[in-house]
């Protein structure tokens, strides 16, 4: 960088410091599980909803990333595999059944022997409405 016309060695040095700084910023953010990717999505059928098209994370939400979710019942805002999809493009991990691995279980209506199972857990319930904020 020195060797350009106009740029000293203090600017150099500067610049270097600059790009240093960030290549530990972006290590830090891996480490901490933030997929810097860049995602392009691609409209998925006529929802008009965008995912990515290669299970790429495009919309990381701390909230979500390397938690445990269950979908139980009648969701109203979308079907279950829809919000799967959404939950994995956040980061987070879909099982079927609950167990004391489980971070939470989203509860649709009409929910069954999964809601009772995760309240004996102990196992953190969201509503369709609290889900849908987290989102």
């Amino acid at each position: 960088i020195a060797s350009i016309e106009g740029v000293g060695t203090v600017i150099a040095r500067s610049v270097c410091q600059f790009f240093k700084a960030n290549q530990e910023l972006i290590s830090r953010l891996k480490e901490l599980g933030f997929n810097l990717r860049v995602a392009s999505p691609v409209m998925s059928g006529s929802s008009g909803s965008s995912e990515p098209s290669d299970g790429a994370v495009a919309n990381v939400n701390p909230f979500f990333v390397n938690k445990t979710f269950v979908f139980t019942g009648t969701l109203m805002s979308m079907t279950r595999d829809e919000a799967s999809a959404k939950t994995k493009a956040r980061g987070g991990k879909i099982v079927s059944s609950v167990s004391s691995k489980t971070d939470y279980l989203v509860a649709g209506d009409k929910a069954g022997s999964k809601l009772q199972k995760a309240e004996k857990l102990g196992i953190n319930v969201l509503t369709e409405d609290e889900f849908l904020e987290k989102l």
